[in-house]
């Protein structure tokens, strides 16, 4: 062991292998042959200190960046409402306040949604009225891909990191949404008092 140490200390890699080799050989030829040799790895406090600054500037990054993707994502959607109300056209309230929109859309705006069959996700444009029913498009004015009918359905937001997810339960399917964590909450604010 004090080999072990002692070569570690020098800082050969190599070495300390071959002399950790060494001594699993010594201890199988012992008798140990059925037991495992368990290694332990002893980290300095430096290198300790390290780890926590190197996860905390990390922890830094990742906040910044998307506190900045939801400042960005909210001046886009700000643009583009004001776009279609300059044009006249659908899309009700981009910020999920309960406002009503053309056509008694209460919220209007995209999501990924996940297949039932093909599990991936695609992004498509979901409107929500108040009626209760929750179409979702390819794009904004096309024909709907699906309903859903939300009156006698659950929903569940959970943080997935850098996004949240939706889960739409009603009696017949499950739906699974995702988007960033700020809209699923908006999603479900305003699908909630429609079930």
């Amino acid at each position: 062991m004090a080999a072990l140490l002692a070569v570690g200390a020098a800082g050969a890699v190599g070495k300390v292998a071959a002399v950790g080799a060494a001594a699993y050989g010594a201890k199988k030829a012992a008798g140990g042959a059925g037991r495992e040799m368990k290694e332990t790895f002893v980290m300095s406090e430096k290198t300790k200190k390290k780890i926590g600054k190197v996860q905390d500037k990390q922890a830094e990054i990742d906040a910044r960046v998307q506190r900045d993707h939801e400042i960005r994502r909210a001046a886009l959607d700000e643009k583009h409402a004001k776009i279609r109300a300059k044009h006249g056209m659908p899309g009700g309230s981009v910020s999920g306040d309960g406002t009503e929109g053309a056509r008694g859309e209460v919220k209007s705006g995209y999501m990924q949604k996940r297949g039932r069959l093909n599990t991936g996700l695609k992004k498509r444009w979901f409107t929500l009225t108040r009626d209760g029913k929750l179409s979702y498009f390819k794009a904004p004015g096309e024909q709907p891909l699906g309903v859903v009918e939300v009156k006698g359905a659950t929903t569940n937001v959970s943080d997935h990191g850098s996004h949240g997810e939706l889960v739409v339960k009603t009696p017949g399917r499950t739906y699974t949404l995702q988007g960033l964590m700020g809209h699923c909450l908006q999603w479900q604010k305003a699908i909630d008092p429609l079930t």
